[in-house]
């Protein structure tokens, strides 16, 4: 038989710092912003747009990359507690189970002793 172990606090400070990694995007300010245009003539347009659009890539990029983070940060942290969750949940049936036992037990027990 084999056992599967899951320490929820661990995979929830995971999740937290998987959020965390693209909270400063500080960095991508910069790009952000209009760009001046190099010039006026054919050469300077075209290395405009392809510089222009090599910007954007990384803009989207880096906002896609938050999303997927910020999705991983939200989707394990609701995994670590649903089966928290559940494991407290049956853990309780499990406690219920074993007193009612244990009162059936003393019950015959006690049966047994006064017959």
């Amino acid at each position: 038989m084999s056992t599967t172990k899951l320490d929820t606090d661990v995979v929830k400070a995971s999740a937290t710092a998987l959020g965390r990694i693209m909270d400063d995007m500080s960095a991508f300010t910069a790009l952000r912003a209009d760009w001046p245009q190099l010039g006026n003539f054919d050469l300077a347009t075209q290395l405009g747009t392809i510089a222009d659009d090599r910007r954007r890539g990384v803009l989207a990029h880096a906002d896609q990359l938050k999303v997927a983070l910020d999705e991983m940060d939200k989707a394990l942290t609701k995994i670590a507690t649903e089966i928290q969750s559940i494991d407290d949940t049956a853990a309780a049936k499990i406690r219920a189970v074993v007193a009612d036992l244990r009162t059936r037990v003393g019950d015959d027990i006690s049966s047994l002793n006064q017959a």
